[in-house]
């Protein structure tokens, strides 16, 4: 068992030990015997081989100390009998005298028998009481008895802890007497208390603990002895979560990464997603907006499709989830990645992407235990643009306009009297974040439940921005009998999200709220305007009546002016727009019901049935408020009214899962089958409303109030999927191993009429335990090495529905036709889209070659992976002839083709050095993501508007031999000093161009320069990722560290667009402010050759979008670090407590990138809440992630 699992485990081993303690004794002290059976040609064999025989035909685990079972055989009939596994066990042991004990799923301790009441009395139930009741019995007759006659004289009577690597107290360890069956185990803080015969004073005392090595402590006759216990790699039995069902970690033959709980442990985060951030190789979590409750993006071994979905596919306790955000990170037992087609190809249609398998926390029997986990802390901007200050802007805008021979402002003569107001400052803030989870948890061995509420808080640090959530969960499990179990899951949550227009590149918007606060000139007193109007005197100063602005006009400064120069998209004050004149809001309700049923109607023979029901209602709105029209009277200013979006949309979904497995070991031969049905059918309902001229400011008022209300969508979505599935696993003797999986998809995705509506989905996958060889032994450095081999094909399903049908719309008055007599205008129907009947499934195909090994007695681990991905059959847009008819003439259909290739290393290491314990782990990850196939694409390529304005058209292209969604634009080649060099340049026939504008590459040679010169300069899919943790415990503190990166990509970093140039726009008048490298432009007394002229009149082609657009976007983030305290188990007790720890911690606590924006972690533009796989690595402006502090404490009762 991996020691990162051993938080739950403690919570479920001996959980109720302290009222039914397990003495050991020596077998001499009492005899069970039973009565004799009379049986034909009986067989016998070694109570040790039993139980191994045991252990690996029903695949459980059988502890058990070599001194309990050694020199005893039994008759093996038994083993052949209809009895359950737990019957046959317990009739085994007891032929010899022996019991069992169940300390959690298929773990089974093997024990010496119960005392009677005189010998119990040696060693009681309750360890504190120990001393009193050894001193109370060590005279009585009854002791001699019980020892048949040898004498025993307790000379020491010693206590102590057992310990993890991380200091935490380890419930369920066994402590016993080397060379004697004397012995107890661990209560659930990990204490014990042994009492010594006299004789072996000088003994040594066994530790021990599945998944741990096993610990020899001389007693020397010491009263007190701690132990901490080290994980052992080569005897875990880890099970991992893959695709219905579970299996041991030694077994797995395909690529697969796990996260658990402890690792997670106290990271600040909204969603589960992004707790695997840095910590699996070729698992990349990109934050596409640090707004909080902002979408988050994940590529498991790169781009699956270039318009397809790229998200994986997320399975919480075998019900498949579409919005993460309604499950509570802290209920997380652990998440495991599918990496490889062998692994997903049980998924089918839906595992191209990979698969995301989340387990929860589940109760375990024992006493109720009461866990609170909360942290409160506070979030802050990690970076800020360096923009120009006051006197710097006035100074560079007079000059701005005097180069091109305009007038400049009187007002701003004298820098250092005018106003200096930092906007970001103002629009940045610090904000708080908290997060409150309790779970209770307890029951019997038949019947065990969680329940768990949550509260999570996030405020923005951009005004206005705002994310809540409330969750609760209950998960129950009964064992009615001991072949008939059933479970029941109950998951509710509810989300309230506010924020602005702040994110740049977020759906159709290119500037963001950030680069308008941004561009706002610092001169703009800071004040807290009337009705977001204000004025502006000719001296500078304010005017709160917003009687005068004093402005430009185009040519010369003049009072009243119609259009103000320091904001040029209206009239509102920075800090206004943020906090009065838009709201932007989501809010979701989303309620899960599951149960499951599974019975074993034969040994090996298992049924199971499983159904969930998900609901939801969300709502997205928008509400903008009015510029009040009577101040605005007058003046040739515009006003308007109040206007609201809202998109209210509810839905459903159900899945039924049915499946049978079964699984036997003929000799070395073991194998098991699983086949299923799982049948999967979602509805929704979705409306949008737009309603504008509001007469007041409230958003929801009698409709009839509003003169222009228009409601569009409200046609029902319908999505179904029916599937077929089964796999077969097989091993010899526990070194060759091999899986295999397929899996029928229907999916209403595609025409029932057609030939592709259903797709097959096979997989294999191989492994060899080559440490198992006899040759292996000499090499001891080498503890495990398993090398596996898998190949599979899966599918994409992820597109749009019923793209087989064709579409006809209406758009009202904008398109009518002339009919009859009188020619009366009639509403028209055109074609929206042709159908494409023969459209199929997307289709991966995956290649992978890996090792698992340790070394050096387990302190060193290595996992490696190789892999090919091919992916074919990629919807796309093909071209059509006009005269077709269609709106865009397009169609869209298979034909796309790519390919991803790449390896993959996680290192490990883990030492104990006395109380000091170390772990340390690094992963790396290679992606190379080359387009293959664009057939039926006259062009040769795919194009992607990325344009942030006049600049020359920027774009994206994906082209054969390239990676998706390369940056296309000019090269530059420095900056005209002279007009000579202007005049015999390809640019010479261009408009303004002059010396100091920005020259560019002739490429094609023609002499002119044209957007045929463009050229590939750039691509935002990273080439490496790479993570690194390390972990540090010492007498109860501990230290973690995480760090995640990427390299090998770049960003086109749009904002330069506007903030490398003080003129805002082509419209006369249009002056922003900008990055202080404004400060080192051109001039002819400063020839720079990086930073062009700063004038009015500037030529436009200086915006054009190049490679100048371009940064390196690289980082190496500090994502996490934490440190924190377990209070000694003295006090902690003192309160009640089993359990305390108190820490703090610090996120993205620094960030090492040359890139000159707000954040470099940049994934893809978002458009209707997905990714767009060809706008990946652009910067409009995005909200950056935040800096937090924390503080937090987790107490168990």
């Amino acid at each position: 068992m991996n020691g990162k699992l051993t938080n739950l485990l403690r919570a479920i081993l001996l959980g109720l030990a302290f009222y039914m303690p397990i003495p050991l004794v020596s077998s001499q002290t009492l005899s069970m015997e039973s009565p004799p059976i009379e049986r034909k040609n009986p067989q016998k064999q070694s109570l040790r081989d039993v139980l191994l025989l045991l252990k690996e035909r029903y695949q459980v685990d059988i502890v058990f100390d070599d001194k309990l079972v050694n020199g005893r055989s039994i008759e093996t009939d038994v083993l052949n009998s209809n009895l359950s596994f737990e019957e046959k066990l317990s009739g085994v042991l007891k032929a010899v005298g022996l019991r069992y004990k169940k300390t959690r799923k298929d773990v089974y301790l093997v024990l010496a028998p119960k005392a009677d009441k005189k010998t119990a009395s040696v060693y009681s139930d309750k360890p504190n009481l120990i001393q009193d009741s050894l001193e109370a019995t060590a005279s009585q007759t009854a002791e001699k008895e019980a020892f048949k006659g040898e004498e025993m004289q307790v000379a020491v009577n010693i206590r102590g802890k057992v310990s993890d690597e991380n200091g935490n107290g380890m419930p369920g360890v066994s402590v016993i007497l080397k060379g004697t069956t004397i012995g107890t185990s661990t209560d659930s803080e990990g204490a014990y208390a042994i009492a010594v015969p006299d004789e072996q004073k000088n003994g040594i005392l066994l530790f021990s603990f599945i998944g741990y090595t096993t610990e020899e402590m001389p007693i020397n006759g010491q009263s007190t002895i701690d132990v901490k216990l080290i994980p052992d790699i080569k005897t875990l039995s880890e099970v991992v979560v893959i695709g219905y069902g579970t299996q041991k970690q030694r077994e797995v033959t395909g690529a697969v990464g796990s996260v658990t709980t402890k690792e997670i442990a106290g990271v600040a985060v909204t969603g589960l997603d992004q707790t695997l951030q840095g910590r699996i190789a070729g698992v990349q979590v990109t934050q596409n907006s640090g707004e909080p409750g902002g979408n988050v993006s994940v590529r498991i071994r790169g781009l699956g499709s270039i318009n397809g979905s790229n998200e994986p596919l997320y399975i919480v306790d075998g019900v498949p989830y579409g919005s993460l955000n309604a499950i509570n990170p802290n209920d997380i037992d652990r998440i495991d990645v599918l990496k490889d087609a062998a692994s997903a190809a049980i998924y089918g249609s839906r595992g191209s992407n990979g698969v995301v398998i989340v387990t929860t926390k589940r109760g375990v029997a024992g006493k109720i235990q009461v866990t609170l986990d909360a942290y409160a802390g506070i979030q802050s901007a990690s970076r800020k643009l360096d923009l120009l200050n006051g006197p710097q802007f006035v100074r560079l805008a007079n000059e701005n306009l005097v180069s091109a021979g305009k007038e400049p402002n009187p007002a701003w003569s004298n820098p250092s009297t005018v106003p200096n107001t930092n906007w970001q400052d103002e629009i940045f803030r610090s904000a708080p974040i908290q997060s409150y989870n309790v779970n209770v948890s307890g029951g019997s061995e038949k019947s065990r439940s969680l329940v768990s509420v949550g509260y999570f808080d996030q405020g923005g640090i951009v005004a206005q921005s705002h994310y809540k959530r409330y969750t609760a969960r209950i998960n129950n499990d009964f064992d009615i009998t001991p072949r008939f179990k059933v479970g029941l899951t109950l998951n509710g949550a509810f989300e309230d999200k506010r924020g602005t227009q702040t994110d740049g590149g977020n759906g159709s918007s290119t500037q963001g709220g950030l680069i308008t606060a941004a561009v706002s000139q610092p001169t703009i007193p800071l004040v807290a305007p009337q009705e977001g109007l204000f004025g502006i005197n000719p001296d500078g100063s304010i005017d709160p009546t917003g009687n005068n602005y004093y402005g430009y006009d185009g040519t010369v400064f003049v009072t009243n002016v119609a259009t103000p120069v320091w904001y040029p998209q209206g009239l509102s004050h920075p800090t206004y727009a943020y906090e009065k004149l838009r709201e932007v809001k989501y809010k979701s309700q989303e309620f899960l019901a599951a149960a499951f049923g599974e019975y074993e109607l034969i040994k090996g023979l298992k049924v199971r049935s499983a159904i969930n029901l998900t609901f939801y209602n969300r709502n997205s709105e928008s509400f903008w408020k009015g510029m009040p029209v009577p101040i605005l009277e007058g003046r040739g200013l515009y006003g308007s009214n109040a206007q609201l979006w809202t998109g209210p949309n509810q839905g459903n979904q159900w899945n039924w899962i049915n499946t049978i497995s079964y699984g036997k070991s003929f000799g070395k031969h073991n194998l098991t089958a699983l086949a299923g049905i799982d049948a999967l059918k979602g509805t929704s309902q979705g409306i949008s409303i737009n309603t504008q001229k509001n007469p007041n400011d409230q958003p929801y008022v009698d409709g009839a109030l509003f003169s222009d209300r228009t409601v569009s969508g409200g046609a029902p979505g319908e999505f179904a999927l029916l599937s077929y599935l089964g796999r077969v696993t097989y091993d010899y003797a526990g070194k060759y191993l091999l899986t295999a999986n397929i899996r029928r998809d229907g999916s209403s995705n595609f025409n029932p009429d057609g030939d592709y509506q259903y797709g097959v989905f096979p997989s294999v996958s191989v492994g060899w335990l080559v440490s198992e060889e006899n040759f292996m032994a000499s090499m001891p450095f080498v503890s495990q090495l398993k090398m596996r081999a898998s190949y599979g094909e899966v599918g994409n399903q992820g597109i749009p529905s019923f793209q087989y049908l064709s579409i006809y719309a209406n758009e009202g008055n904008r398109r009518r036709y002339p009919l009859g007599l009188n020619q009366d205008p009639v509403v028209g129907f055109y074609q929206d889209r042709i159908g494409t009947a023969d459209i199929r499934w997307e289709t991966s195909t995956q290649a992978n070659v890996g090792i698992d090994a340790t070394f050096l007695d387990n302190s060193l681990s290595l996992t490696a992976d190789y892999y090919v991905k091919k992916i074919d059959d990629m919807l796309g847009e093909f071209p059509l002839p006009a005269y077709v008819g269609v709106l865009n003439n397009k169609i869209t259909r298979n034909g796309f083709s790519m390919k991803n290739s790449g390896i993959e290393v996680a290192l490990g290491y883990t030492r104990q050095f006395g109380d000091l314990g170390f772990s340390t782990g690094v992963n790396f990850a290679t992606l190379t993501n080359k387009v293959t196939k664009l057939t039926g694409n006259e062009t040769g390529y795919v194009s992607s508007n990325i344009s942030a304005g006049d600049d020359g058209g920027a774009e994206t292209r994906t082209l054969v031999g390239e990676p998706v969604g390369s940056f296309y634009g000019y090269l530059t080649d420095g900056i005209f000093q002279t007009q000579e060099e202007v005049d015999a340049s390809a640019m010479s026939g261009l408009a303004d161009v002059k010396p100091g504008d920005r020259r560019y590459k002739d490429l094609n040679g023609d002499g002119v320069l044209t957007d045929r010169d463009r050229t590939i300069i750039g691509n935002g899919l990273p080439k490496y990722t790479f993570g690194f943790n390390m972990n540090v415990n010492f007498k109860g503190f501990d230290l973690s560290v995480l760090l995640n990166g990427q390299a090998g990509l770049e960003i086109a970093n749009q904002t330069k667009y506007w903030l490398n140039h003080m003129k805002y726009s082509n419209t006369a008048g249009g002056i922003n402010n900008g990055l202080t490298d404004l400060l080192e432009s051109w001039t002819p007394e400063n020839r720079s050759n990086t930073f062009t002229r700063n004038t009015h009149d500037a030529a436009l082609s200086n915006r054009w979008f190049s490679d100048f657009n371009i940064e390196n976007g690289a980082f190496l983030r500090v994502r996490n670090v934490q440190l924190g305290y377990t209070l000694p188990e003295a006090i902690s007790q003192m309160v009640r407590m089993s359990r305390a720890r108190i820490y703090v911690a610090a996120q993205n606590l620094f960030t090492f990138t040359k890139y000159s924006g707000y954040d470099p972690e940049m994934g893809s533009r978002v458009s209707n809440g997905r990714g767009n796989a060809l706008q990946t690595g652009v910067d409009f402006g995005r909200y950056p992630v935040s800096r937090m502090f924390t503080g937090g404490i987790n107490f168990q009762f």
